[in-house]
């Protein structure tokens, strides 16, 4: 098992599997934002001009 946590960039072709980014000044929010019961992730990009929302 791979206890990495990784994003797809590009979802509709060829996976590009990359970390998800995490910077020190833009601590992520990790929470149940669907209400679906999984952990979800909403951080900014790596540039920090867009914020990223990750769900499993």
């Amino acid at each position: 098992m791979n206890s990495l946590l990784r994003s797809d960039y590009n979802p509709f072709g060829a996976p590009s599997l990359s970390n998800i980014p995490v910077s020190s000044v833009g601590i992520p929010g990790i929470s149940d934002l669907d209400n679906d019961g999984d952990l979800d992730i909403l951080t900014f990009s790596v540039i920090g001009v867009k914020a990223e929302y990750h769900k499993k």
